[in-house]
């Protein structure tokens, strides 16, 4: 019991440590305040279920979105949610190629965030999590190809 007590406590005070880090990276990337009250960006990374919540509403905030056809956001969008091993050739599509290089830069500042606030993490792992792949096929599929 007092084994069973010890290792509770052990992964209760890890689970503690991953908390305040997080809680450290929201702040930084001003999804709450200082006194931990939700802002915009926390309140749409809230609504996310389907890809790295964190990133994603970066790439919003950061407007990435701004200047592109629709069909090009849904197919940039497909590299946030796409996560099989793929030797598969990137798109030739130069927009779409500009759009997955600042997610990936954005995926970088997120990652050296995380890092920076004490969570075990690896920035290129974390940033080789965005993968174009899927871009081609889903513009295809949206142009009716």
């Amino acid at each position: 019991q007092d084994l069973d007590r010890q290792v509770n406590q052990s992964r209760f005070m890890v689970m503690s440590d991953d908390l305040r880090a997080m809680r450290r990276v929201l702040r930084r990337l001003e999804f709450v305040d200082k006194d931990g009250v939700v802002l915009l960006k926390g309140r749409m990374a809230c609504e996310l279920t389907s890809a790295d919540e964190v990133l994603l509403t970066e790439v919003v905030f950061q407007n990435i979105f701004a200047d592109m056809e629709a069909n090009h956001i849904i197919a940039l969008c497909s590299c946030l949610v796409f996560d099989e091993k793929s030797e598969d050739p990137i798109t030739s599509n130069v927009e779409l190629i500009r759009g997955f290089e600042a997610i990936k830069g954005i995926a970088r500042t997120v990652g050296e965030v995380m890092v920076e606030s004490k969570l075990p993490l690896d920035v290129e792992e974390y940033v080789n999590k965005v993968k174009p792949q899927l871009m081609d096929v889903v513009l295809g599929w949206l142009e009716g190809r």
